[in-house]
Order: C-alpha cells, then structure tokens, then sequence
C-alpha cells in the first residue's frame, strides 16, 4: 500500500488498515454479507492480538516417536500461534503416520475467508530425506441447517457450522538447500547423523550468519534461517514448525528434532534493525538450543558416553547445557569439552543455577570447528548433574571476571583467574651460559618461563645463526663487557629479540658477519649486530657492536625498531635507551638505527669507522613515521659521510615528524671516500621537528682538499617547524656552508598573532655559532631570513 502524498494532519482519521464492521440498528435489511462481515471484523482483531502476541507454542504439542518402522509419531494436545495471528489447537493425543494417504480434506465451505486457504498435508516419499512437520489450520463444513423453503437457492449453502480445525502438513526439505548451507543430505553412521543433525538445527536457528553479525558489529544477520528459505516454497505463515524428522527406507524414523523448529511465543521487536542484538526471539533462541541439546544428548546411545567428546557428535554447543541431567547416564564433561575444558569443575549451589542460566542463555552458541575458542566453565551442582556456560565478564567466579590483561602486561589473559594462574607460573629463568653452550636450546628449553635472564661467562659465543629470542616477558642479557663477545658468521646479526615486553643489554659485545643482502629499504630491512624488533622498553648500555664492510648500507651495529605489527600492540609508548655504547662499524653501513620508537635517548655513545680509509655512511639514525621525543647527546661520531640524521625514511614512506627533538654536545667528525664525491653529505640532518633544540656540537670536515670543492653543510634544517627552533653555540669547521636551513611550507609567523591573524607566534633563534672556513654561517631564502632571529653567528 501506497503512502499517501499529502501530509496528515492532527486528528485525522487513517483508515487504510481500519477494520470495519457492520452497524446494526432498528430497521436495518440484515443479509448473510452481514453476519460474515461481522465474523470477519472479530477475526482481524483476533488476529492482530494473536501476531503482536507473535508465534510460537503456547503448550502442549509434544511429539515422540510411536513407531519408527511403520513411520508414526505421537502429538500430545495443545495450543499455538501461527505467524498469521491465528490460534491452532490440537484437542486430543494423536498417532500420526506420515506416509502419504489419499486426501480426505473436506473442501472449504461456501462463504470461508481468512487469509489461509487450502494447504496440501504433503507425505513421506521413498528414500532418505529430512521433512519439517507443521500444524497448519483448515476449514470445513459440518451439518445443515433448516431453511426457508421460499428461496429455492438457500438449499444449496444450509451448512450449518464453519469448523476452524487443523490439520497435520509434512514438508520435504529442498537438498539443495541444504547443500547451499554446506550440509551433505546422506550422513553415515551414528556419530555422522548426531553431527549432521546438530548442523541442521543450527541452520534453522540462523547461525553462523548471527555469528559473523556479532563478529562485524552488524545491526541484522545477512542471511536468513533454513525456516526463512522454506518460507520460499512450501512453508507458509499459516504454519506453525513442530519438529524436523529424518527419515530413510532402511530405518524408518533416525530421529524427530522439535527444538530445531519449536519456539515459544515471542513477539516481534520494535526496533527490527537491531534484531542481531535484541529482541523477545533472541531469548526464545537461546531456550530453544538449550533444549535441542538437552534432547539430541539424551538420544545419544548410552554405550557411546564413556569418554564422549563434543566435537565427535556436535558441531555446535549452546551457551549453557545440563550433563548427566537424569542421572543414570553419566558423561565426564572435562573429556567432553576437550580442547576447550576449563583447569577444573566449579561447584556451583543449586539456587544460583537459574540465574547462571539467564544470563548464560543471552551468549552466542560455540561453533566446535572453528579456531577461536570461546572459553567455557564446568559447574557441578551440588546433588546434581554438570553444567556448563560459555564464559563472559562479571559472572560470580573469578574466572568470569574481565581482567584488562593488555594493561596489567599480561597478553593473552582476560579473567581474574587465569591472571591468578599467569602470575603464579610467572618464574624469572636465570640462566648461566658459558663458551660452547647449546645457548638456542637452553633459551628454547624456557618457552613456559615468562620472563628471562641470560648471564655470559667470558669467552666467545660463535653462532652459525643469530641467536633469537622470541615472545618472552622481559629479557636481560648480561656478560662481562668486551670479554663475553657474541659473534655470528652467517648473518649480520648477532642476537635478535623479538616481540618481547621489554629488552636489557648490559656489557656484551656483539660482531656481525657477512652481510646477506643490501639496498634494503631503511624503514624494513636492516639487521644489526645487535637486532630488537617490536620491544616497547629497550635499554642498551655499556654494550660493544660492530658490523662488516660493505658497498652499499645493507647493516648497522646496532637497531631498534617497531613494525607495523607492533606499534599498537602496547598502551605505553616505546621508549629507547641507548648509553655509554662503543661501536665499530664498516664501511658504507650504519652505526645506530632507531625505527618508529616513541621516546629515544642516545647518550654518550662512540661510534668510529673500523678502517679510516673507509668511511661510514651514517652515525646515528633515527626514522620512522612520527615519534615524541628524541634526544640525542654527549656522542662522539667518527668517520662517516654522514653524522647524525633524525628524520630519514624509506623512499616511499612519509618523513618522520618529532614533537620534540634535542641535539646536544655531540661531536661528529665527517669523512668521505670515492662514492661520497658526488652526493648529498652533512655533519648533522634534523627533519620535522615541532620543537627543536641544537646546541653546543661540533662538526669538523678536516680534508682541505676537498673542502672547497664539495658544497658540503655541517647542519642541515629541511623540513616542516613548529613555534620553537634554537640552534646555538654550534661550533662548525671545514665545510663550504655551515647552517642550511630550508623550512617548508606552512611557515608560522613570528609576529604576535592578532584577532584578525590566527597564526601562533614562533620563535626561530640562531644565536652564537661559529663556521670556520665557510662561505656562510646560515644559508637561507629571503622570505625564511625574515623570520629568524639572526644574533652573533660569525664565520671567520
């Protein structure tokens, strides 16, 4: 029906679905039409009572098998409502044979209505197959009535009753859609058909598709239950679901699952959108899988319960379920739980079961094949059977109580019991290692300690593979300074430690070997001598590296990076210590790489290039996409084409942004062989920085050949500034050019901003640097010098 295309107004009357009866009054013709108009108007109330009431069983209309071979059921009496708000009520325990009989329905009499005509009874047909029985209404006519003999034609509609009965409907279920929901129509075996059958009626209560609703926070399931596919074909909403049976020609009757199709009453939901989360048929649900469990477990032959497992005969559980409910068929739950058992049974008292219960039953059903598995708890109630709920938050136990494991660093871990049960078997593994050692398979012997200290007796530990150390709690390795040295011939790495909570160095000393490969970008691919990867607290102090010589980068002595995997994966961020380190490195590779670390500290720290006539290619490095603070101070780097470098990034990745960088009392002495002639060298690089603090280095370029022929810079400034730039008592030697600054657009203003003028103030101070040597102290454009405070920088 269309809506109307003028808008309503207040008070209106809106007929389009009134139900309209007939007016009696003195005087009025009163005809047959009138009386069925009358029975027709009581009807549609009726039925719109019965539809807001919503269907479902009311009572009654239980069915057991009588007879399997001759194929026959027994229905006890009872009431129910069909979809089309029509009460159905069986008055008398029936013996059903479904075998397919002549039709004997009496036709509809003259003068019915109602919206549910004529439906065929339907029949079991030769051969396997799985049918839904349905109570469905049907119409008939019983006695005559006396007429007046005036009108010839009242001879021909003298019934005297209109009986409102019902009539039993056994409909095959389509294979092929059964085949659409991945179900073989033919199972063999026992334990096959137990399986089968649970699939079934998990089809028809709408999983997995109310599942992956949950799962992607849809508001209604994509799909609709096997119930709503026959609702396609033969299934009508005249007819109300009793029971799925499956039927073969060697058997008979295998088995007659009601509560795959039996509901209770349950009303519609107001709001249909959400039918995924709430709603009177979410809980009918929940009751319904319960029973269907309760059932098909009690139908299971008693000889197969010794040791049963679940996933032998189901392939779904619901939320809660009774064990050994009647006591004469016992199942030992943990067994049949398996893979997903809890550490042990939980007594539980019996007037707390049905509370457990009522929550339990609002929870999601647990698929058996899939791979996530839902926890589930083991009750033992007292003087009774086992029970067993899928775990969520806030139960009574601690072992439903939500624990923030991330937080407390314990990954993995989510209730208060098993956080109990982590920390208890949280052991510390203290190993002493010594020269010779089987150190991998003393670290491998220590996967079930969290935790791990690694003590180096002097000597030299040669690895054919680096040493890894993977997925533990906070690790320490401890030697006794250049006397317990780690080396690896095959790879450039030494020791690699990955996905650890956090990373102690103390007083070793790592030599990489040859390196594998080369050109590797710098965001993704190179090792060091000493490789930390996805570790959020790192500290390296005292620690000797060095790395081999190469033509091109392709390794560093020692790095630190985050990957894309591990950025998010704590809620702290990751911090870097690097102190008092001594570093050797080859020629064209790194010193110092650091990678996507929030917070980064390099102090006091030594690098020098292992062959003077081989330079370096850079000192220090610190990359990645965005950190908060870097501070790098008191270093001394020797040797190296390029110095010290905070912003570097892989070629095709974003340049890092710092919210506050700090370079300070650094001394970097440049070098550059054949291959640096014709690139692009400097003493110290700062890319991006919101803040940036540059004071006190020494930067010295001693080769006067080359001084004046390579337009070399001590300090490059390239990038996007915040409000605060201070470069200051910088002592610069021997390049052409000592300060290159290159800021880029959006430039802050450095005047006071105004009402008119939503810019901020900055403050861009070069103050008390020295260039010795060079053409310039600062290089920069005209429109960049006007925002500078340019004060007592000399070059002499």
């Amino acid at each position: 029906m269309t809506a109307s295309t003028a808008p309503s107004s207040l008070g209106t009357a809106l007929s389009e679905r009134a139900i309209r009866d007939v007016n009696f009054f003195n005087g009025r013709l009163v005809t047959s039409r009138d009386m069925a108009r009358t029975q027709q108007a009581r009807q549609e109330g009726d039925a719109r009572l019965g539809q807001g009431m919503g269907a479902g069983i009311v009572q009654g209309l239980e069915i057991a098998v009588a007879d399997a071979a001759a194929l026959q059921v027994t229905i006890t009496p009872g009431l129910c409502i069909n979809a089309a708000g029509q009460t159905l009520c069986l008055g008398a325990k029936q013996t059903l044979g479904l075998v397919a009989t002549a039709d004997t329905a009496a036709a509809a009499a003259t003068g019915s209505f109602g919206r549910c005509g004529m439906l065929s009874g339907g029949g079991y047909v030769l051969g396997n197959g799985l049918y839904l029985l349905a109570l469905a209404p049907l119409r008939s006519s019983e006695g005559k009535a006396p007429v007046l003999a005036l009108e010839p034609g009242n001879a021909r509609c003298n019934t005297d009753s209109l009986v409102e009965a019902v009539q039993f409907r056994l409909m095959r279920v389509d294979a092929a859609q059964l085949a659409k929901l991945g179900l073989n129509a033919n199972p063999i075996g026992a334990a096959a058909v137990s399986q089968w059958r649970s699939a079934v009626a998990y089809a028809c209560f709408g999983y997995p598709a109310l599942l992956d609703a949950h799962a992607n926070f849809a508001t209604a399931p994509t799909s609709g239950t096997l119930l709503d596919a026959m609702r396609q074909s033969a299934l009508t909403e005249c007819d109300v679901p009793l029971a799925l049976v499956y039927m073969t020609a060697a058997a008979g009757i295998v088995f007659v699952d009601a509560w795959a199709v039996r509901r209770r009453v349950a009303g519609g939901s107001a709001a249909q959108d959400w039918s995924a989360w709430f709603g009177p048929g979410l809980d009918a649900l929940g009751e319904a899988q319960m029973a269907q469990f309760q059932q098909q477990l009690a139908e299971i032959p008693t000889a197969a319960l010794a040791g049963i497992r679940a996933s032998d005969w189901f392939n779904w559980l619901p939320p809660a379920g009774f064990l050994d409910a009647n006591g004469t068929r016992s199942v030992d739950g943990l067994a049949f739980l398996g893979t997903r058992q809890p550490v042990r049974t939980v007594p539980l008292a019996p007037g707390d079961v049905r509370a457990l219960l009522a929550q339990a039953l609002r929870r999601d059903a647990v698929r058996l094949d899939s791979t996530s598995k839902p926890r589930i708890r083991l009750y033992r109630v007292d003087g009774g059977p086992q029970c067993f709920v899928r775990e969520a938050p806030n139960a009574p136990h601690a072992e439903e109580v939500w624990l923030d494991g991330e937080r407390a660093r314990l990954p993995g871990v989510h209730d208060v019991q098993a956080a109990i049960d982590a920390l208890r078997g949280r052991l510390c593994g203290h190993i002493n290692v010594w020269p010779g050692a089987d150190v991998q398979g003393l670290i491998d012997a220590q996967k079930e300690v969290r935790d791990l200290c690694l003590c180096f007796e002097p000597g030299n530990y040669a690895f054919k593979e680096p040493l890894s150390l993977e997925n533990f709690g906070h690790v320490v390795l401890q030697g006794h300074g250049a006397a317990s040295k780690l080396t690896c011939e095959g790879s450039e790495a030494a020791v690699i430690v990955n996905a650890c909570l956090s990373c102690t160095m103390l007083d070793m000393d790592f030599s990489g070997g040859k390196i594998r490969f080369s050109k590797l970008e710098l965001a993704t691919g190179l090792l060091g001598a000493l490789t930390v990867i996805d570790v959020p607290q790192v500290r390296i102090e005292r620690v000797s590296a060095n790395c081999q010589d190469e033509s091109e980068p392709g390794a560093a002595c020692i790095v630190v990076r985050q990957t894309e995997k591990g950025k998010d994966k704590f809620l702290e961020p990751s911090r870097v210590y690097i102190v008092d380190c001594a570093l050797q490195v080859g020629a064209a590779q790194i010193g110092i790489l650091c990678v996507d670390n929030a917070l980064t500290d390099i102090c006091n720290n030594r690098l020098i290039t292992r062959d003077p006539s081989k330079p370096t290619e850079r000192g220090i490095v610190v990359a990645g996409s965005r950190a908060l603070e870097v501070t790098i101070a008191h270093n001394r780097v020797g040797g190296a084409a390029q110095g010290i470098a905070i912003g570097l990034s892989a070629k095709e990745a974003a340049a890092l942004s710092v919210q506050r960088a700090s370079v300070c009392h650094n001394s970097v002495e440049i070098a550059l062989g054949e291959r640096d002639l014709n690139s692009n060298r400097y003493g110290i690089f700062i890319g991006n920085a919101d803040s940036l603090v540059l004071n006190h280095n020494r930067v010295l370029f001693a080769d006067d050949r080359l001084a004046r022929k390579i337009p070399l810079e001590s300090i490059r400034l390239s990038g996007v500034y915040g409000l605060h730039v201070s470069v200051r008592s910088n002592h610069l030697s021997g390049t052409l050019t000592g300060i290159t600054f290159t800021p880029q657009e959006p430039l802050p203003k450095r005047t006071e901003a105004t009402v008119a003028d939503e810019t901020k103030p900055c403050i861009w101070l070069f103050d008390g640097n020295l260039a010795e040597g060079a053409d310039a102290v600062i290089q920069a454009d005209g429109g960049v010098r006007e925002l500078i405070i340019d004060r007592d920088n000399i070059r002499v």
